[in-house]
């Protein structure tokens, strides 16, 4: 999310987590929200703390980016898995869950998360320590499900053909884990992958030109403008243009 009024901060998960957790992020909103969030891949469970409110909810991966604006004052810590993490870390089907926020009571039993009022510190202490009890339960097989949406985002290949002949498994067998793991296809996941990749570099500075299409993985400026407009509803231009008016 890109917002003058969020502070917003990712922490590393312990060294055993990484396969399966991104980060950890908070957000302090001290005047309010707004903002637009990219589709990443990925699962978020936030904890959010408004006064002596606090809610409990989780996210799906998102098909488009969404557009934020919102006054309400509030606090928030959350775990962001990488594609395939939450399921095979928690044995949560993301396939439910996509494009959609529900309620964590909704989907994983026991007690919640018992972060909401701890420094910040803490609570990542306090999540690790939640996350570490599940991993002697990761399978191989979603591990390696994981391993394969992971490489899908991350791969410049255009192609389900061409993934599918990297990983030496059909097209077909590619579809399934993968869609299992994340919710998403992998032509869906190299569709985020490559937004993800130039959408991070038009933060830093970077002109979305001809050669950085290429970079990131399309076929050429065209593809890239199409694409990221299908995606965000704006092109690279206008959404490069929008961060100088935030």
């Amino acid at each position: 999310m890109t917002s003058n009024a969020n502070q917003y901060q990712e922490h590393r998960p312990s060294p055993p987590l990484t396969e399966f957790v991104e980060c950890y992020w908070t957000a302090r909103n001290s005047t309010g929200f707004s903002g637009i969030v990219f589709p990443d891949g990925c699962v978020d469970i936030l904890v959010e703390q408004s006064g002596d409110n606090f809610t409990q909810r989780i996210v799906g991966a998102m098909t488009h980016a969404l557009i934020l604006r919102g006054s309400e004052k509030r606090d928030t810590i959350a775990i962001r898995f990488s594609p395939g993490g939450i399921r095979a870390l928690l044995g949560v089907s993301p396939v439910e869950l996509v494009d959609t926020s529900t309620s964590l009571e909704n989907v994983l039993r026991g007690p919640g998360l018992r972060v909401a009022h701890l420094p910040v510190a803490q609570a990542i202490v306090e999540l690790d320590r939640w996350l570490l009890v599940h991993l002697p339960g990761v399978d191989a097989k979603a591990r390696n499900s994981a391993r394969i949406a992971r490489a899908c985002i991350e791969s410049r290949y255009s192609t389900v053909a061409a993934l599918s002949d990297a990983f030496g498994i059909s097209r077909q067998h590619l579809r399934r884990q993968v869609l299992a793991a994340t919710g998403l296809g992998p032509k869906e996941l190299g569709r985020i992958g490559r937004m993800r990749r130039l959408s991070q570099w038009i933060t830093a500075g970077t002109i979305p030109n001809a050669d950085v299409a290429v970079l990131a993985g399309y076929y050429d400026q065209a593809h890239m403008v199409n694409e990221f407009r299908q995606l965000s509803g704006m092109t690279p231009g206008a959404y490069a243009k929008s961060l100088y008016r935030l």
